[in-house]
């Protein structure tokens, strides 16, 4: 089964495949998760910057991920995509950053695949 029931697979990659990923508020100063799939909770570190914490730990710390995050004004940016935020990994969790800016997202997504 694919993304969205397609059976459209991401390269190399099919819906089976996505180990968690996550559609996230921050409108509210409060993260909240509206979709999910092994996400258990959000961890808010500060402006842009946010602990994803996985229900089941992942097999591996060496999965890869992807995001968006929309700062409300139709402007995507996720700057840990591009190596510039502050990224950790471990098999019960991403740390991640969605922008350097002093502004909040307003919303983001992220995929994690491969562990």
């Amino acid at each position: 089964m694919g993304i969205g029931g397609s059976g459209i697979g991401i390269g190399g990659y099919g819906g089976s495949d996505i180990n968690a990923s996550c559609y996230v508020d921050g409108t509210s100063g409060t993260p909240i998760i509206l979709k999910q799939k092994n996400i258990s909770s959000i961890t808010d570190l500060g402006v842009g910057h946010y602990i994803l914490n996985f229900t089941a730990d992942l097999a591996s710390e060496t999965f890869v991920w992807a995001g968006q995050a929309d700062k409300g004004s139709g402007v995507a940016d996720m700057t840990g995509t591009h190596g510039l935020g502050t990224i950790a990994r471990t098999v019960s969790s991403l740390t991640m950053r969605t922008s350097t800016s002093s502004a909040k997202d307003t919303r983001f997504s992220v995929i994690i695949m491969g562990a």
